[in-house]
């Protein structure tokens, strides 16, 4: 988590009062459970570098009994600068965290945190994808060696791109095409595969389309450093 600057009032001791605080101005029913809850939030932010996921897990499950949008914003932003983040960056790990749940058999995501590959962490996604793709294991050591085989072969990917690519000059065609691509393969990899092709034509479409730019195909190679640089691109954009 990005580290910010908080106030020094804002501390795990006050957390459980405060959010107590919170859901009596914030038209929050009282149900059962409620408390559990609650607490399990403030015992998990104390050990959240220990378990980045249960914290995740508690917050998720604090989030059924916060019914208002507003009130939840407003949770979450206390959660946060007791934390020591960006409200943002709960946002996208509870994001990471729903999507790993999702996916995949909880036996997996266990045997991701049993070899400290954080299921809510950004860079971990593709390897979450990965093992989504793998059968679902009947045992622990399926499990394992699923999560380590999804890991591997993502490295191995990462390693031939930047084989390929070779070093890139910032500011240079082949740096805003290999953001444009990272963007392109986050969305590519959390689309259901019926999809997949459907969506990056589409996007593909209305770039052309609302940039009039006359472009009446694309080739598939079957290599990344296959595609052709346009000369008169000379490397900018």
């Amino acid at each position: 988590m990005e580290v910010v600057e908080y106030k020094e009032s804002d501390t795990l001791s006050n957390l459980g009062e405060d959010l107590k605080a919170i859901e009596n101005q914030g038209d929050v029913e009282h149900a059962a459970g409620l408390n559990e809850a609650r607490e399990a939030v403030v015992a998990t932010t104390r050990g959240v570098r220990e378990s980045v996921y249960q914290f995740a897990a508690s917050l998720d499950c604090y989030r059924e009994f916060i019914k208002p949008e507003r009130t939840w914003t407003t949770v979450l932003d206390r959660i946060a600068r007791a934390q020591g983040c960006s409200a943002m960056t709960l946002h996208r790990m509870l994001k990471n965290y729903t999507d790993a749940k999702r996916k995949l058999p909880q036996m997996v995501i266990n045997a991701m945190i049993e070899l400290r590959i954080e299921p809510t962490d950004r860079k971990n996604r593709s390897v979450v994808e990965m093992a989504a793709q793998a059968p679902e294991p009947a045992t622990r050591e399926e499990a394992v060696a699923t999560v380590k085989m999804a890991h591997a072969k993502v490295v191995a990917m990462k390693r031939t791109a930047k084989a390929e690519t070779g070093p890139v000059k910032p500011g240079s065609l082949d740096d805003f095409t290999l953001r444009i691509v990272r963007m392109f393969e986050s969305r590519y990899r959390s689309c259901p595969p019926s999809s997949r092709d459907d969506e990056v034509r589409y996007v593909l479409e209305r770039v052309v389309n609302n940039l009039r730019a006359n472009v009446r195909e694309l080739h598939i190679y079957s290599r990344a450093d296959q595609v052709r640089k346009p000369a008169a691109a000379k490397g900018k954009i």
